[in-house]
Order: C-alpha cells, then sequence, then structure tokens
C-alpha cells in the first residue's frame, strides 16, 4: 500500500503527528539485502553513494505533506564532519514540509526505483494498483442511495469519484480522507437499470466498481 496517498491524508486530517522511518529503507538503499535484518551483513555501517547521496532521501521523507520528524539512523560517528552521519543527517533535515517541487519528488523516485529491483519497500504491504470504492451499498425504494467506503490510491492521489447510470454519469463525489466509518454518499432519484462508481485518481487513472442492477 502506497502510505503517501493513503494512510498519511488520513492521519493528517485527524490531526496526528507523522514520524517517518526507514528513510534508507531500513539500508537496502545501500549495502543491506531488501529483508528484514537476521545477520550481521545486515548491519548498514554508512550511508550515501556517488549515485545514491543520503541528503536527498532524508529531503524526500520531510517534504513529504503531513510528515513531521524522521527517525534516520546513524552508522558512522566521527570527529570529521564529512564522515559523520550525525551532522550529515542534521543539515539535510533543514527542510520544510512541502518545499520539494514536484517535479524534484519525481526524479528522487526515479533515481531510487532500481535499487535492489524495486523491492526496498519489503517491509510494506504488496503494491495492489489503484482499486474501486470499498463495500458499495445500494439502498432505497423511491430514493435511491448509495454508499461506499474510501478506494486505495496507487502511484497517485485519490480526487474524486464518479456515479454512473448506465452510461450516463450522473453524480461527481469529491474524494476526502475517509476518517470515520461514515461513507461516501449519493442520493438521487431511483432508476431502473444499472449503477456503477468509478475512482479517478490525480493522474487520470480509473478503477470501476461492478455493475449493480437495481
Amino acid at each position: 500500500m502506497n502510505h503517501q496517498y493513503n494512510v498519511i491524508p488520513v492521519a493528517e486530517a485527524k490531526n496526528i503527528g507523522i514520524i517517518a522511518m526507514k528513510v534508507f529503507s531500513d539500508g537496502a538503499m545501500y549495502s543491506k539485502y531488501a529483508a528484514w535484518t537476521r545477520d550481521h551483513n545486515g548491519v548498514v555501517r554508512t550511508v550515501g553513494t556517488r549515485e545514491i547521496p543520503s541528503k536527498p532521501l532524508i529531503e524526500y521523507a520531510l517534504s513529504t505533506p503531513g510528515i513531521h520528524t524522521a527517525i534516520i539512523g546513524i552508522g558512522q560517528i566521527s570527529d570529521d564532519n564529512l564522515k559523520c552521519q550525525l551532522v550529515q543527517n542534521y543539515y539535510a533535515a533543514q527542510i520544510k514540509s512541502g518545499s520539494l517541487t514536484e517535479e524534484r519528488r519525481l526524479e528522487i523516485e526515479k533515481s531510487t526505483a532500481h535499487v535492489k529491483e524495486g523491492k526496498t519497500n519489503y517491509f510494506q504491504s504488496p503494491y495492489e494498483g489503484l482499486t474501486p470504492p470499498q463495500n458499495i451499498q445500494v439502498m432505497g425504494d423511491k430514493e435511491l442511495e448509495i454508499t461506499w467506503n474510501t478506494a486505495y490510491a496507487a502511484d497517485a492521489p485519490l480526487s474524486h469519484y464518479e456515479v454512473f447510470h448506465g452510461e450516463e454519469l450522473v453524480a461527481t463525489v469529491l474524494h476526502t480522507p475517509q476518517t470515520t466509518t461514515a461513507p461516501f454518499r449519493y442520493k438521487g432519484t431511483k432508476k431502473e437499470g444499472s449503477y456503477k462508481v468509478v475512482t479517478i485518481d490525480k493522474g487520470g487513472k480509473r478503477a470501476e466498481s461492478e455493475v449493480m442492477k437495481v
């Protein structure tokens, strides 16, 4: 699951502070294997290479909207500031939330996508892709009511939902973080035929629900 577009917006909407961790993917961005630490080879003392410096990874995490602080980790202490990870982490952390442009964030993502064959986030749930709305319910005799729970985003934030009667678009419902069990809702005049609800993300991708006949 993409935490950036699913978990963090909900926590932020509920005014919950968020601490980022595994900024270097527990070392898998560098010399560690992409799995939970199981032996001495999983202990990473130094981070940062010419190809993947550590500073952009720290900046990426701390500039993510909704992130308040980070547990970065320190493997190497030295009197030489250029070799001391504590000092380097401190300097890299002097960045405000939202201060990186979207273009720069995409550059960082692209520069790290090939590391460990893209499996550096081994500690997260498997990637599922954009989903349709969850738990759709169709109710009502004369007046139609359709309810649903949030969809799950993939590689772009959720934008809105579209409600269709047959091939006719009858409503657009803006997506907001679902912070309670109260579902999203559409009400309208009940018509015979079929309905579906479609998820649309900000990248333009769509995920359709099953067709529901009434």
